[in-house]
């Protein structure tokens, strides 16, 4: 009896700890997927800017990328030194092919910047940020520290995201409404900045993209 119950304590430590094993390597394969899908991204927009802007040999970066209806939104940047910055949103089918894109403006004196385009009946608002902003008052430059984003559409929905000066931002809304609040707080839900000191929001429309 008692090598019975042994038998069985051991069986019951292989079962658990084969258990183990086959979560941490599940875990392990959703994580290489997730990164092997940011380097497919990575590779398209690479391409783009290879093919479309062979003279730019600035640096990348992707700073946001969301999951958009059996699409991706991916929001990024390749700055070649010269004029005034810009972003472009571009939109990915699920093999990571191009589909569409449009520009949008970056941040001056100003911590954010808004852009809006419309996409098969919802709205996207994309942009960057700042870690400063013009003080009229004051006439100079304030820090800020941005970590939440609010907005509020005409149609009563609301959004609500975490954020960081790095990343940047894309929101999608299920509806095709107006901005009516764009508010931005720190970490201690402190207001730091909001759409009235903008004031602006930059429209645009995506480019079906052709290949030359």
């Amino acid at each position: 009896m008692k090598k019975l119950i042994a038998l069985a304590l051991c069986s019951l430590i292989c079962l658990s700890l084969a258990g183990c094993k086959a979560t941490s390597l599940d875990k392990t394969k959703l994580d290489a997927n997730s990164s092997n899908n940011d380097s497919l991204i990575k590779e398209a927009v690479s391409k783009y800017y290879l093919t479309q802007d062979p003279k730019n040999k600035g640096e990348l970066k992707i700073y946001n990328t969301k999951s958009f209806k059996d699409k991706y939104l991916v929001l990024a940047e390749k700055y070649s030194g010269d004029g005034h910055r810009s972003t472009d949103l571009f939109l990915l089918d699920m093999k990571h092919n191009i589909e569409a894109w449009t520009t949008g403006v970056t941040p001056i004196s100003m911590c954010f910047s808004i852009n809006k385009t419309e996409y098969d009946g919802s709205t996207i608002l994309f942009g960057t940020f700042n870690n400063t902003k013009w003080d009229p008052k004051e006439d100079k430059k304030i820090p800020v520290q941005l970590n939440k984003l609010d907005i509020k559409f005409s149609d009563g929905q609301s959004l609500k995201e975490n954020i960081s000066n790095e990343s940047g931002y894309i929101v999608i809304s299920n509806s095709t409404s107006k901005v009516e609040q764009f508010n931005l707080y720190n970490d201690k839900n402190e207001l730091q900045s909001n759409l009235d000191e903008m004031n602006e929001i930059n429209e645009t429309k995506f480019n079906a993209f052709k290949i030359k």
